[in-house]
């Protein structure tokens, strides 16, 4: 399993939509599309906010 497919799925444990996800985590929607369909990869800062959230 891929970082963007193990990303969706720890956001939809969350039961979160992706607006609301990115909203929490400070980032763009658009971004973690981006990250969950393996288009871009994450940065230590944005894995310490979902960490954290």
């Amino acid at each position: 399993m891929s970082i963007g497919e193990n990303l969706k799925v720890l956001r939809k444990k969350a039961k979160k939509n992706q607006t609301k996800f990115a909203k929490d985590i400070g980032i763009s929607r658009t971004y973690l599309s981006d990250l969950e369909h393996n288009r871009k990869s994450l940065s230590i800062d944005t894995i310490e906010k979902i960490a954290k959230n």
